[in-house]
């Protein structure tokens, strides 16, 4: 199912979740144009001061919207 990773490289959680960004970033980029990547592993703190990561942060041009992932 995962034939896209290269396993051999893998040995945390956090080298699976960069190679599964990568291959979604690769995806995006083939979607065609409108796609830009604001962020990864991007930082919001909430006003009580809590910290929340988004995976990627994308927006898209043509149709003008934010999207969180």
């Amino acid at each position: 199912m995962f034939d896209f990773l290269d396993k051999e490289k893998i040995k945390t959680e956090k080298e699976l979740k960069n190679q599964m960004i990568d291959n979604i970033i690769k995806f995006l980029q083939e979607l065609g144009p409108g796609f830009t990547l604001a962020g990864k592993e991007y930082k919001l703190t909430t006003p009580t001061g809590k910290d929340f990561y988004i995976d990627l942060l994308m927006y898209h041009t043509n149709l003008h919207i934010i999207i969180l992932c």
